[in-house]
């Protein structure tokens, strides 16, 4: 893999991502914690205690997200800019397709558990979420779009939706479980899954095949775009993620002193 870079390197890369330290006042959010609260208060309703572990969860794969997104510009940079070898093309885009594709399947996974988040903290019954969506996400944005239309949760969770980074990322992360990866130039020769042969008529009717030699099909993305796709995603779903922290942290300390009192304890 790639090498050590210098720290001005590693900083310049940092600046282009999410800062998400704010957002690890999450761990505070203990199972003790948000079930003492919860007995003391009965705010948020039984399921609320739960939010609290499903909003960490969410934190760990956005952290994991960041970190891949983070060292697929470290390969980029390392591989085609620092290595002895420099440039070397094909190990920038394997490492760098390797550490995207991580991104985009961890973000769709921190999705499922913020929409988990989202059930605790807004008590959502769950045998009224819609049946015709597959991921535990998809179902609570729709519940949300259809029973509370102007909530800002519903806002930003459309916004996300409408992200044309999250778009790709989620086609991304689908593509590679389901289907054939999305092609990457600088990869080698590649071929799509599809008839290779071209079925065809002369000029007399008569039908015939064509097949070619050597080339190839077309990339979906260069390396640098698909890094760019989960890049964005991320600073997206972040967004969404502080939303639905703090309607958590609102339910969890109805009054300021509490937060304040238990932050000391701790």
């Amino acid at each position: 893999m790639r090498g050590e870079l210098d720290q001005a390197t590693l900083q310049a890369i940092a600046a282009k991502l999410p800062d998400i330290r704010p957002l690890f006042k999450v761990r505070l959010w203990t199972p003790t914690v948000t079930s003492a609260t919860y007995m003391v208060t009965g705010h948020g309703g039984s399921a609320f205690p739960l939010g609290g572990l499903c909003l960490n969860d969410a934190l760990s794969g956005i952290a994991d997200a960041r970190c891949a997104v983070h060292e697929a510009h470290a390969c980029l940079v390392w591989y085609r800019e620092k290595s002895p070898s420099k440039p070397n093309e094909p190990a920038a885009v394997f490492t760098a397709r390797f550490y995207a594709t991580a991104a985009a399947s961890c973000l769709y996974a921190s999705g499922e558990r913020l929409a988990d988040a989202l059930i605790a903290t807004l008590g959502i019954d769950s045998s009224k979420l819609p049946s015709s969506a597959v991921s535990r996400q998809r179902k609570v944005a729709q519940y949300l779009i259809s029973e509370l239309p102007g909530d800002p949760i519903t806002k930003a969770v459309e916004s996300l939706g409408a992200s044309p980074e999250w778009k790709k990322s989620r086609e991304l992360r689908d593509r590679w479980v389901h289907e054939q990866p999305p092609l990457v130039a600088g990869g080698g020769i590649q071929w799509r899954r599809r008839e290779q042969r071209i079925r065809t008529v002369d000029q007399d009717g008569e039908a015939f095949e064509i097949l070619n030699f050597g080339g190839g099909d077309e990339p979906d993305y260069s390396i640098d775009e698909m890094v760019n796709v989960v890049e964005g995603a991320l600073k997206a779903f972040v967004c969404l993620f502080g939303l639905v922290a703090e309607s958590y942290e609102r339910k969890l300390w109805p009054h300021p002193d509490q937060a304040h009192a238990e932050a000391t304890s701790s």
